[in-house]
């Protein structure tokens, strides 16, 4: 389900308000909610979306939640930085993985193999014996890796077709790249993983039938 922008017209607004109430001491969160409708303005409907939302929970948070009563609580107000701890508390807090599904395993397998990534086995608790050595290693392939999807990313993007049409496959194809890239650019790099194994298993496929097709013309 898609969720509904915020009225950047309502937010300005509110941010307007805000600032009135504040006086001469700006607040952290409100400088800051300041700065992304700013940069809201400025940027394509999908990633204003995003920013929209972060503004409007600052606004939530500018607000303290109702407090207990005075017996319990030695002061009734709120610190200044509450709310901005607050917004950083959830932009710092990673979502728990998901479970790869076996399909996923395998591609990433594949993907591991096509492209001679270091595969370090997970280690326990109990192991510490792995060097510093090869955990640059594998931090240097990894970087290596990345950068190549970038690369191929970067070309793909570069090279347009002059005077295409409105339904100009590679065109599309470029479109996407470029909305991919601008909402999740992690969702990309898996993206092209994706691409790369799959070309891949194509290539072995017709490697294999082109070596069936001469044994058989052999054996004639």
């Amino acid at each position: 389900m898609i969720s509904k922008m915020p009225d950047p017209t309502q937010l300005k607004a509110d941010l307007e308000a805000w600032r009135e109430q504040s006086g001469a001491q700006s607040p952290l969160p409100l400088m800051l909610a300041e700065s992304l409708l700013s940069r809201a303005e400025k940027e394509r409907e999908a990633v204003a979306q995003k920013l929209y939302q972060r503004i409007e929970a600052c606004l939530e948070q500018r607000c303290p939640v109702a407090s207990v009563s005075n017996e319990e609580a030695p002061s009734a107000t709120p610190s200044p930085l509450a709310p901005l701890l607050e917004a950083l508390k959830r932009e710092t807090q990673a979502p728990q993985p998901k479970p790869l599904s076996k399909l996923d395993q395998q591609l990433q397998e594949q993907n591991r193999k096509l492209l001679g990534e270091l595969a370090v086995a997970p280690q326990s608790e109990e192991s510490t014996e792995v060097t510093t050595g090869l955990r640059a290693a594998s931090r240097f392939q990894q970087h290596q890796i990345k950068h190549a999807k970038h690369r191929k990313v970067r070309i793909a993007l570069e090279q347009k077709p002059e005077n295409p049409g409105p339904l100009n496959p590679h065109m599309l194809a470029v479109k996407i790249l470029n909305e991919i890239q601008a909402v999740s650019p992690a969702y990309l790099d898996r993206f092209v993983s994706y691409i790369d194994a799959l070309n891949a298993l194509q290539q072995s496929r017709e490697h294999k039938n082109r070596k069936a097709a001469r044994g058989k013309g052999q054996r004639k």
